[in-house]
């Protein structure tokens, strides 16, 4: 189960986020037969994987189950589980989860609406937050989302002019 939770790591990094979504689920059949601590594990990777897939509902869903299933103390559990399977990292991946499910919403609605400055203000904020977290996969992120407004607005010197901060990442 362990092996399969950190398949995640290799497909959401790749962004293959339904990949990420597919190796946690087949993780979560054995969800039962795991310590308590391992099960909030998954559940809160499952968690993440649904709000990147734009399935909120069983995100929050999922959220909820890997905070009952953690146990208040920790019983004794391998230190290779217990390092990254505590509240700390429940919490650090719930806000991830968070996050996915508004980069999705944002980004998806504001295109969806075609309204322009609104989605320039939120691929702006995308950017920087990529910038600050020097994380080449949200700048993967970002640069796909602009290549997709550029599909919507072929012509809008504002959507033009965000390329010019993807150089600035470099």
């Amino acid at each position: 189960m362990t092996a399969l939770i950190h398949l995640r790591d290799t497909t959401g990094e790749a962004g293959q986020r339904s990949e990420m979504l597919q190796k946690l689920s087949e993780a979560a059949q054995y969800l039962r037969e795991v310590p308590p601590l391992l099960q909030s594990k998954l559940l809160i990777e499952l968690a993440r994987a649904y709000g990147w897939n734009g399935k909120s509902q069983e995100a929050l869903h999922r959220i909820g189950e890997a905070r009952a299933t953690l146990p208040e103390e920790n019983t004794f559990v391998p230190i290779f589980l217990s390092g990254d399977s505590d509240l700390f990292h429940l919490i650090l991946l719930e806000g991830q989860t968070h996050l996915g499910m508004g980069d999705h919403l944002a980004s998806s609605t504001t295109m969806k609406m075609q309204n322009l400055e609104q989605f320039c203000g939120y691929l702006e904020k995308g950017i920087h937050g990529a910038k600050a977290l020097g994380s080449e996969k949200r700048r993967q992120e970002a640069i796909d989302i602009y290549w997709e407004a550029r599909k919507i607005w072929p012509y809008e010197a504002r959507v033009k002019e965000l390329s010019d901060m993807f150089i600035s990442m470099n």
